[in-house]
């Protein structure tokens, strides 16, 4: 009996929706556009040919590394925009040309189209039909 009232009261105490699971409200065009700096996050990068050097604490990252790098963060923060040379430049803030996001588009997604509504999917996501 003792252990029914237990089960009883640990059923009543029973949270349906988790505290964190709350959904920050954000738009596109009102976050700061650019790459950041993966060791400080600071947005003050230099463009140094191959490579992106931050002014703030001198770290140096590959190009093609910080580009995937701020996709996935795009790709993070809008699940439901798509992938395009064009958004990826302007969430990039043209740190690079487009013909250079293009290039590193190309190698690490697979392109859906040949129009100017071409977009980009993850290549593992192909395979089940999502239009990340």
């Amino acid at each position: 009996m003792r252990s029914k009232k237990l089960a009883q009261k640990l059923v009543s105490l029973n949270i349906d929706k988790s505290p964190y699971t709350r959904k920050l409200n954000y738009s596109y065009n009102e976050l700061q556009k650019g790459i950041t700096c993966a060791s400080c996050h600071s947005f003050r990068l230099e463009d140094k040919t191959n490579t992106l050097e931050c002014l703030d604490c001198m770290y140096t990252e590959d190009v093609t590394s910080a580009i995937l790098r701020s996709i996935e963060e795009y790709i993070l923060l809008f699940p439901d925009r798509k992938i395009t040379t064009k958004y990826i430049y302007e969430w990039c803030n043209g740190i690079k040309s487009k013909k250079t996001i293009q290039r590193i588009l190309s190698r690490h997604f697979k392109l859906i189209g040949h129009t100017d509504a071409a977009y980009y999917v993850k290549k593992s996501d192909n395979a089940k039909g999502k239009h990340t």
